[in-house]
């Protein structure tokens, strides 16, 4: 009897309304397509990569160094990182943490505007500055490219058959509306 009420509670419950909508006005962003290149990628491939395009790049993730700095020095190399004009330290500051498996230093920034080459030029002198050393992870960097508005799809199916490239999307998303 009280697994039945239980469930019937569960049920009333569940089915309340939350006035919220879904539509798909915009099925993604305009003039945005989402890359995402092998893994293994060096600062300097992911550079020539990025001029080639000759395309505005909002921004790079999932780039991971790794410092050859006393462990002791981590919150200067995050610091350090987090002061360039290219990294947003309030928005999305640099994942810094000592590996326990060799304990060295590992930062993880997310750049923005990478396709301005001083700050490229910036970063090269921040892995010289801080010993940084590119270091493969689980997956590729990830790259929001701006394109032409009404050319999603074709720079999509350019970036797919790029060797460099795993993968390239345009940005879907699912606009929720409250009423």
């Amino acid at each position: 009897m009280y697994l039945c009420t239980l469930a019937a509670l569960a049920l009333l419950f569940s089915c309340q309304s939350d006035d919220s909508t879904t539509t798909n006005a915009t099925p993604f962003d305009p003039a945005k397509v989402i890359v995402g290149l092998n893994t293994g990628i060096s600062t300097g491939q992911l550079f020539d990569f990025i001029n080639a395009t000759g395309l505005q790049v909002d921004y790079v993730e999932y780039m991971k160094y790794k410092s050859n700095l006393a462990v002791s020095e981590l919150d200067y190399a995050t610091g350090y990182f987090n002061a360039r004009p290219y990294i947003d330290a309030d928005m999305w500051s640099v994942y810094g943490y000592v590996d326990q498996q060799d304990n060295k230093i590992r930062l993880v920034p997310r750049m923005y505007s990478m396709h301005n080459i001083t700050f490229q030029n910036d970063v090269l002198q921040t892995m010289s500055t801080l010993q940084l050393a590119d270091e493969s992870g689980a997956t590729g960097p990830v790259l929001m490219f701006t394109v032409p508005q009404g050319q999603e799809l074709h720079w999509k199916n350019i970036f797919e058959q790029m060797g460099i490239v795993e993968w390239a999307d345009l940005n879907y998303h699912t606009v929720v509306t409250t009423q």
